[in-house]
């Protein structure tokens, strides 16, 4: 049997295999970017961990009344970073 198609169009071969270039460069180029977004999003995860270990965090309630550092200040264990006057307890 004889398959004859009325004004059927066929891709010449070598713009399919243009097309077919194009399409891996830009699937690989996808690839790479995906990748690039997980080693990003694992960075961000670690400066978390180590920001979090920056945090100042005060052992009693209250409201800061004066600060004795400025931000990027190196600090000491122990070392005063604030004056707090404590909350009330009946708040």
């Amino acid at each position: 049997m004889k398959f004859h198609a009325r004004n059927a169009q066929v891709a010449p071969k070598e713009e399919i295999n243009t097309k077919r270039a194009t399409w891996i460069k830009y699937r690989e180029e996808m690839s790479a970017k995906e990748a690039a977004v997980r080693q990003a999003r694992l960075e961000l995860e670690r400066a978390e961990i180590v920001l979090e270990s920056y945090e100042v965090r005060s052992p009693v309630r209250g409201v800061i009344k004066e600060i004795y550092l400025l931000p990027g200040e190196a600090v000491r264990k122990y070392e005063p970073v604030f004056a707090i006057q404590l909350a009330r307890p009946d708040k």
